[in-house]
């Protein structure tokens, strides 16, 4: 797995570091960060993120409000693109967000994700509520 700072993540899309920084306090990426210098740094997953964003952005005319709302109403495995989606107990309670099933002892995640890393953990705010329906 290679790890990337946030100019060569930034570099690698054609874009500029400050916009992967706006995708993340959007709640849409969540980078790690270097334990000696507190650099983000960018795993192969994180990249993944960043071109499903721009995709969406660029070929489907999504805005960042909209993603947020997306992947608030997404499964997670969809969100995350998991590759334990075949055994994943959430898609037989999709009625209970992935993180609030944890909670309660419903293990989703196999590679021990935390939710706090999860885009669709962070975007919850911004589903759509039974009265914008």
């Amino acid at each position: 797995m290679a790890l990337r700072k946030i100019g060569a993540a930034a570099a690698t899309f054609g874009i500029s570091p400050r916009r992967l920084i706006e995708y993340e306090r959007a709640g849409l990426l969540h980078p790690a960060r270097d334990a000696r210098t507190n650099d983000r740094v960018y795993a192969d997953a994180d990249m993944e993120m960043i071109r499903r964003i721009l995709h969406l952005i660029h070929q489907q005319k999504f805005t960042l409000p909209a993603i947020q709302v997306l992947f608030s109403c997404a499964p997670c495995y969809r969100v995350r693109c998991c590759a334990h989606m075949e055994n994943c107990p959430i898609p037989q309670n999709q009625l209970i967000p992935c993180y609030e099933q944890r909670a309660c002892g419903i293990r989703a995640c196999d590679d021990n994700t935390d939710c706090e890393s999860c885009p669709k953990y962070h975007c919850r705010d911004h589903a759509l509520s039974p009265s914008a329906v």
